[in-house]
């Protein structure tokens, strides 16, 4: 742990020579764990990700259709499905309103004063 900062320095400077795929060969050749940092663009283009349909396609009202996460974790006898890609901005705000017992009169009141 003496020298980290200049090991780190060294590896960082190697490997950054070296695309992705080309690091990845030489780490699995040697047997050395390895995973890629992804970004979101990363995630939806990774074969595996694909492959287990980890990302799916869902209709958005406003949106149109998106990709967006499976369900996680999923288990071999266990049926999964997204139905949906999410409700709509302020779409169950009156029901969540009336569960904290407002009434109509006062909902409206507050919607009119901007509060709400």
């Amino acid at each position: 742990m003496k020298n980290w900062q200049a090991i780190d320095a060294i590896v960082s400077d190697a490997i950054s020579q070296l695309t992705l795929e080309e690091l990845r060969s030489r780490l699995h050749a040697h047997q050395v764990g390895f995973s890629p940092i992804y970004d979101a663009a990363d995630i939806f283009a990774d074969p595996h990700f694909i492959a287990r349909n980890t990302i799916v396609r869902r209709a958005d009202e406003e949106l149109g259709e998106v990709r967006m996460q499976c369900v996680v974790p999923r288990f071999s006898e266990t049926e999964v499905s997204v139905r949906r890609a999410g409700p709509s901005l302020g779409q169950h705000n009156d029901e969540v309103f009336a569960a904290l017992g407002l009434a109509a009169a006062e909902v409206a009141r507050l919607r009119d004063a901007g509060t709400i």
